[in-house]
């Protein structure tokens, strides 16, 4: 931990940009330890409701806007991709919005992150080595929550919302199979070729809930759908990613023009739509 920082500036006129400079590194340097140590903490620790509440705190704390739904809720709301995936699971699903909304904002982000904080791979189980990391599955939502943190203090004139769709991805007798088939809230069927395409059905859900839930939807309210922000995926270290990137980065996922395609488990046909 550094105590005390100097710096020296090589002449007045830039020592305001020099210490506000400073000031940001330290405001993206604790923004980057609270995302690890999220990331870094054991699953039975870092669960659905625990992210809930980190999400709860950080509005507190920083003046945030959240909401944060139950499973009753996103039922009513007709997330049943989202819900399908928690359906193996005793943990029970959040679905988190928090909101930074400066006083003039000149325009509107989401951004979503993967928030899936165990990953079995449901009854298509993943081997012994693949599943040992899958605490890391919620690394997305982790960065979303970083984000949120580090910008009260960064003040940018951006109206920004985070969306994280949290479950497990577990197998039992509740969980979903192969070839069963669940709708999306946009009324797409979905026909499950594989259940560890979990990423495939949770990422979606938070997308088209800011670009197609209806106007009663408590985290779509404020936008009528013509003016829902674009939303940005920060994507995890899912196969495909690592496939094309290598564990050494990220990719960042965006939508085509049309997102109906079929089997999750199944690679779409266009580059850049997973």
């Amino acid at each position: 931990m550094v105590a005390e920082l100097v710096v020296l500036s090589p002449d007045g006129r830039s020592t305001r940009e020099v210490g506000q400079g400073a000031r940001t590194g330290e405001i993206f340097a604790r923004a980057t330890w609270f995302a690890r140590d999220l990331v870094n903490s054991p699953a039975n620790d870092v669960h659905p409701t625990y992210l809930a509440k980190v999400a709860s705190d950080l509005a507190k704390e920083k003046g945030l806007t959240v909401e944060v739904l139950d499973r009753a809720e996103c039922q009513k709301l007709g997330m049943g991709a989202f819900l399908g995936v928690a359906a193996g699971s005793e943990q029970p699903p959040r679905f988190i919005h928090l909101t930074y909304a400066p006083a003039r904002p000149r325009k509107k982000v989401a951004i979503i992150g993967k928030g899936i904080t165990f990953d079995a791979g449901g009854l298509d189980l993943k081997s012994a080595e693949g599943m040992l990391r899958m605490k890391d599955d919620m690394s997305g939502a982790a960065a979303v929550l970083a984000v949120m943190r580090a910008l009260p203090e960064l003040k940018p004139a951006v109206e920004v919302h985070g969306l994280v769709a949290a479950t497990e991805n577990m197998p039992s007798g509740s969980a979903i199979r192969p070839g069963d088939v669940l709708k999306a809230m946009n009324g797409t069927t979905i026909e499950i070729g594989n259940t560890d395409a979990e990423g495939r059905l949770t990422a979606p859900v938070s997308s088209r809930s800011v670009r197609s839930s209806p106007d009663s939807s408590p985290t779509t309210r404020a936008w009528p759908r013509s003016s829902a922000p674009p939303p940005i995926r920060p994507a995890s270290a899912c196969g495909s990613c690592r496939s094309s990137t290598s564990t050494a980065s990220s990719s960042r996922a965006r939508s085509p023009t049309s997102t109906t395609w079929g089997r999750a488990g199944v690679a779409p046909s266009r580059p850049g739509s997973s």
